[in-house]
């Protein structure tokens, strides 16, 4: 079956969507040509492929409102009114909080990567005149981004105030100086978040996300503009404070937990399929944010990344 695909290009990005799925359809029994014409990922093999299958059948063995993604760029106004682009990753020690997983891309990249967190309920606090307090919470996963690898391509959620505004949701990114809102998808605090990033070749991609609290999925494909392109030397899931040296501080998120944290590696050239070797969070190598800024204007040691089990990540504000 041929799919049924729009194509539109963003900033130099050309964006894959795909048509609903019809009421009644079933992931589970559906043929694998089916699934692809509805931008729902391919059912991986139950015996070849435990792990992958695990983690979709968990996915879609619920009932499921697709959305066909709208796209906003993610655009900040700082104080005075001008214009911010909200960029996130590469890794930075006063940036990043979480574990990172590495391969050497020469001998088995890494091509795709998945994880589960709540997006953290927050609430932001006031001054005495009324005015809202600056601060950020973004929660993602991504490969590349590290060790020289600058190109990231990062799904997530995230949390800002700025200039008295308060901004939430889900966004995707690769490279350049900004990310993407998914506009239309809904996402509140407290919600459960499922993202799976699977790359095709280096510079091609699909992204499938889930907020399996109200039962809601999206997915798209993604062709990088000119000059990005991935080396596969890393994938993390990650704790950010983007905007650390503009000042903007890091909220008190308390705890977020990563789950179903697993990678997959691939030889060169060959991309997500039965070939793939998996790799679990727990073998990663956890990293903390130094030098956290506060709202008091203080820098202190912030947060604190413990590995619970194979494919758990905790991550503490403290």
């Amino acid at each position: 079956m041929e799919n049924k695909k729009n194509e539109i290009i963003i900033d130099g990005f050309k964006i894959t969507t795909f048509e609903p799925a019809p009421d009644g359809f079933d992931p589970l029994t559906a043929s694998q040509s089916k699934l692809s014409y509805h931008g729902i990922h391919t059912r991986p093999d139950k015996d070849k492929e435990p792990e992958m299958y695990k983690m979709w059948h968990a996915v879609f063995s619920k009932k499921l409102h697709y959305i066909v993604p709208e796209f906003k760029k993610i655009d900040h106004k700082g104080s005075g009114g001008q214009n911010k682009k909200q960029s996130f990753g590469p890794y930075n020690k006063h940036t990043w909080s979480g574990v990172v997983v590495d391969s050497d891309p020469a001998i088995k990249p890494l091509v795709a990567i998945n994880g589960t967190w709540n997006f953290p309920s927050l609430a932001p606090p006031t001054s005495p005149d009324g005015s809202r307090t600056p601060m950020e919470c973004v929660a993602w996963i991504g490969i590349d981004g590290k060790d020289k690898s600058s190109d990231v391509l990062q799904v997530g959620t995230s949390y800002r105030v700025d200039n008295n505004e308060v901004e939430y949701g889900v966004w995707w990114q690769w490279s350049k100086q900004f990310g993407f809102w998914i506009k239309n998808f809904q996402a509140t605090f407290g919600d459960q978040i499922s993202c799976l990033i699977c790359c095709e070749s280096l510079t091609t991609a699909h992204v499938f996300i889930t907020n399996l609290t109200q039962n809601l999925y999206t997915s798209f494909g993604v062709t990088a503009d000119t000059g990005i392109s991935l080396k596969g030397n890393c994938a993390e899931w990650i704790v950010e404070n983007a905007e650390y040296d503009q000042g903007v501080p890091l909220a008190d998120f308390g705890s977020l937990t990563f789950t179903g944290c697993i990678a997959f590696k691939s030889v060169p050239g060959h991309f997500p399929g039965q070939s793939n070797q998996s790799v679990n969070s727990g073998t990663g190598t956890p990293i903390d944010m130094t030098n956290i800024l506060l709202r008091n204007g203080q820098y202190v040691s912030g947060t604190k990344t413990t590995i619970t089990g194979p494919q758990t990540i905790k991550i503490d504000y403290r």
